[in-house]
């Protein structure tokens, strides 16, 4: 396939509307389903935790809730929401297709779709959980129907293939990564051991200043503290000087980070609906600031991924191409955890909290990794859909997959009723390894609860809302 354009080959207009049936590409459900479940346990830990200290870890876990936690970073952590993003350039691929096919405009019609989705991500991030990501692939909807129309003309109409396609994607996402490689490498060639010795002095009294100004209660206490420093490895009077500037900055810092943290606590454990509804309508106008960095950043080029694998047919004959994912498999999933295995152990070990270079090349890392371990799951799920025992579990997803906005929601309402002050008030209390047990109970409410629905209505509830408002014209809803 050369064009992004399918052929006109039908000399009639069927009408632009939903995708019957028959006609859905029942891969595409089954690893919505299968995202949808690594996104459960992944987001079940921030209806438990501030949502201001997302992406970090809990040092203070220990036993079974450790090492649920850290096998859940591992495995699941960065790639499943990854997968979606996927999935959603498929489905992108997937409704232009359509709307060539049947002559019929599509921005208008799209444009509707992702101003609908990013009304749902945004009043959803407002009543239910901080966490929603469904406004963010709004964005990142635009941005790459933008791109696609901008493809399509005569200028850039040389890139409107495959091929090269893949190329821009790749190249997308390996800046960031390639940018933090570079950066390392400059870093460890410019830096000799006694640098290294010199910064890792600094930061650690940078640190205990830190500790001592967060414990202090009164201005005596400060003094006693600023002479216990003075006295211990007696740098110079310079650098003393601008480690002070810095341990009161830094403490300040950390203070208001508290303080935004006590506040969410209070609000989302102790707090009324509307009290968390009004705390909730805070954050959210401060992420919409970050949403569309995060878009052009990461999910624009994962779209632009999933948009080449329908165009390339390597999804639609995924049969054909089953060396293309013995590849993904295998050495996404190997690589992936071979990148991933030394990050985490460095970020969970104490000297990330004092050596930043540590920590950041950690961090650099573990990202790089998750996108090695998409493309191993990937791999693995078109490699298990190949043999007829693994197809028949994996098909057991399909309807979860087919109503995954639905559930996405509802997880939300079932996860905030149970955690937040105004339902069971749950909030801090059950450790990481109850959280997981919590999800396969979810899960097994709401898979077979998708296969009972499906069987006497057309859509989900909200798919059903979505497709109606998108279409602008009531959608059959029963069988």
């Amino acid at each position: 396939m050369d064009s992004l354009v399918p052929p006109h080959s039908e000399p009639s207009k069927p009408e632009l509307k939903p995708v019957e049936e028959g006609q859905r590409l029942d891969v595409l459900d089954i690893l919505r389903g299968f995202a949808l479940l690594g996104i459960l346990f992944m987001n079940v830990e921030w209806f438990n935790r501030p949502m201001t200290l997302l992406g970090s870890a809990d040092p203070s876990l220990t036993g079974w809730d450790h090492t649920s936690a850290w096998l859940i970073r591992l495995f699941v952590e960065g790639k499943f929401y990854k997968l979606f993003a996927l999935l959603f350039g498929m489905g992108f691929a997937v409704m232009l297709n359509k709307a060539l096919m049947a002559g019929k405009p599509f921005t208008g019609w799209f444009s509707r779709r992702m101003g609908i989705l990013f009304l749902f991500g945004f009043a959803h991030m407002v009543f239910l959980w901080g966490g929603d990501i469904l406004h963010d692939y709004a964005i990142a909807g635009f941005m790459l129907m933008g791109l696609i129309m901008l493809l399509q003309t005569d200028r850039f109409r040389r890139f409107n293939r495959p091929s090269r396609l893949l190329k821009l994607a790749l190249f997308w996402l390996g800046l960031p990564v390639v940018a933090m490689l570079a950066l390392a490498i400059l870093l460890g060639a410019s830096s000799d051991n006694q640098d290294l010795q010199r910064e890792w002095q600094d930061e650690k009294a940078l640190n205990a200043k830190v500790q001592i100004l967060l414990s202090q209660k009164d201005a005596a206490l400060e003094k006693q503290a600023d002479q216990v420093q003075e006295n211990e490895a007696e740098p110079e009077k310079g650098a003393l000087a601008a480690i002070e500037q810095d341990a009161r900055e830094l403490a300040g810092a950390k203070r208001e980070e508290e303080q935004q943290q006590a506040e969410e606590i209070q609000a989302l454990s102790e707090g009324s609906y509307w009290q968390a509804t009004r705390h909730r309508a805070q954050y959210a106008l401060l992420s919409l600031a970050y949403s569309p960095l995060l878009a052009v950043l990461l999910f624009v080029p994962l779209f632009l991924l999933g948009y080449w694998l329908i165009l390339s047919q390597r999804i639609v004959r995924y049969r054909q191409y089953q060396g293309f994912y013995r590849i993904l498999a295998w050495w996404g999933t190997s690589t992936g955890l071979l990148m991933a295995v030394p990050a985490l152990m460095l970020l969970h070990h104490p000297v990330a909290e004092q050596a930043e270079f540590v920590r950041v090349l950690a961090d650099g890392l573990f990202f790089a990794s998750q996108y090695f371990m998409t493309a191993g799951y990937l791999g693995l799920i078109m490699r298990a859909l190949t043999w007829p025992a693994w197809r028949r579990l994996l098909q057991v997803l399909a309807p979860f997959g087919r109503m995954a906005l639905t559930h996405y929601l509802l997880q939300s309402l079932i996860l905030s009723s149970l955690f937040y002050g105004y339902g069971a008030g749950l909030y801090g209390q059950l450790g990481r390894s109850w959280e997981l047990l919590l999800c396969l109970l979810v899960v097994a409410v709401q898979v077979p609860l998708s296969h009972w629905w499906l069987k006497h209505f057309r859509f989900g509830p909200m798919e059903w809302l979505w497709r109606c408002l998108s279409y602008q014209q009531w959608q059959p809803m029963r069988r």
